[in-house]
This record gives structure tokens, sequence and C-alpha cells, in this order.
């Protein structure tokens, strides 16, 4: 009995052709013949496998043209130079440069004129010839390339020291301690490429700014103050740089402050945009 059970119904899907399909297509509504039912399953792959060609052109962004046209005259087109987007040529030739190193100081023909009050007291006094130091500390600068040889830019240099010394006004005490320079200058120089090597030629020209830290004491009362004064900068300097990197470059200098007649000297470091610059055309 159950065989003759399983017989009836494969004789049934048999002869029903839409209920043997119904289970290989994704269509809502069963279809009355096979050629039907074929068409819609061939639809559902299509979907299923995104490969019609209009959500595939719909995804992706069109590549840009290298040429656009200009006008409506055919033939006439604006197209881009070749290498615009990666030519590292076509970047503007500028260094950011740090050194690290010492500078003279001449202070035998420093005067500067200090008050000091404490409680109701108030003194005058000066601090003058304090002879010469050797300062330490460090410069920055930026500077761009107008032509190939020739590059204009901006700096500022800190430097520092100690000093000893005490000074007496009446009954008040002046204890110098320290000296410390600020430049600001505006840098014109030129590169002559020897290899990998460079040789610069500079000159600085700008302002400076001393000051004096010292402390004033009246008996048992002390206070910490500054003198300050400020003074033209130019000078001529002279660098050597060596590029270990296509874009960095080890180096050392030398300066002289031809108007305070003080000199510097120092190792430097610096990150150039375009590689190797000095040598390019």
């Amino acid at each position: 009995m159950r065989s003759l059970l399983v017989a009836v119904g494969a004789l049934a899907l048999a002869l029903d052709p839409a209920t043997a399909l119904a289970g290989g297509t994704c269509s809502s509504s069963s279809s009355s013949s096979s050629s039907s039912s074929s068409s819609s399953s061939g639809s559902a792959r299509g979907s299923w496998g995104g490969g019609s060609s209009g959500s595939g052109g719909g995804s992706s962004e069109p590549a840009e043209p290298a040429c656009v046209d200009a006008s409506p005259v055919v033939g006439i087109a604006e197209c881009r130079t070749f290498g615009s987007g990666w030519d590292a040529s076509r970047r503007g030739r500028s260094m950011v440069e740090l050194e690290i190193g010492g500078a003279a100081f001449d202070g035998r023909d420093l005067d500067l004129p200090g008050t000091a009050v404490h409680e109701e007291n108030r003194f005058d006094y000066s601090v003058d010839g304090v002879g010469k130091r050797w300062l330490g500390g460090f410069r920055l600068r930026f500077a761009r390339y107008l032509t190939r040889h020739l590059y204009l830019g901006a700096g500022i240099a800190f430097h520092t020291g100690s000093l000893s010394g005490l000074r007496r006004a009446g009954a008040l005490e002046v204890e110098l301690r320290s000296v410390t320079t600020t430049d600001a200058v505006l840098v014109a120089g030129g590169s002559i490429g020897l290899g990998r090597l460079t040789l610069r030629p500079e000159i600085e020209a700008g302002a400076r700014l001393t000051s004096i830290g010292l402390t004033t004491r009246h008996f048992d009362c002390e206070i910490d103050e500054s003198l300050m004064s400020v003074r033209p900068v130019a000078k001529a300097r002279l660098v050597l740089d060596v590029f270990h990197r296509p874009r960095a470059a080890l180096g050392v200098y030398a300066g002289y402050d031809a108007i305070a007649r003080e000199a510097s000297a120092g190792a430097r470091w610096s990150f150039h945009r375009r590689a190797y610059d000095a040598l390019a055309d």
C-alpha cells in the first residue's frame, strides 16, 4: 500500500509542470507554462547577480577625461599636461631649517639703565661692560626659491647664557644672572650645487632683542628683573649642506655680524619640499 501511494504522488507531480517548477522561481505568481516559468527564472537570476548594465553602470564613477572641449568647434580641447598630478618638478622649491649652535655676545659696549623700587625706596642703576660670552641656542628658518639658485626667507633665533658680577648703587646690590638674545631676520641667499653638496652664501638683516636677567637686593628684599635693548643685525653667512636623503640635508654654518662684530657657528638640519632642490632645474 505504501509503495502504491508513493507512485501515485510521483505521477501527480509529473502531470503538473507548474507545481514542479515552483521551487526554482522567485516570481510571486506561478506561470501557466514551462516557457514562461523559464523566462521568470532567468530574470530572477539576472537580478541576483547584479550583472545588468543598468545597475552596474550606476555604482561606479567615470574616470576624469584627460581632455575637455573648450568650444563647440570639433577638435579644439583643453588637455591636462603630462605628470600634472604627480610630477615632483611642479612643486614649489622651499625648505625648512633647524640650526643648533653658538653665537658670540659682546657686551663691553652695553649700557642699560634701570630702576628698582624696594618698599618705599627707589634706586636708579645701570648695567654696562658685561664683557664677552659664548651663548648657546637654536635658529628656525623658512626659505623659498625665486629662481634656480636664489632664495628668500625669514627666521628667528634664540641664544642664552649665564652672567656673573655684582654692581652697587648706594645701598642697592645688582647681581647679574643671564643674557638672552632673540633675532628676527630676513634671509637672502644663493645655492651652488656640488654633487650631493650644496654651498650657500647668505645675508641676514633684521633686529635683535637683548635681555639681561638680574636680581636687585636691598637688605633682605630681593626682586628679579630684566633689562632689554634692541639693535639692528646685519650678518654674512656661509652654509655647507650634504643631502643624506632625497629631501633632507645635514650641514654646518658660520656667520659674522658686521654691526656687533660677533661670530656664530653650528650644525644644521634642513627639510626640502623638492628632492635635491639645489640640483634641480
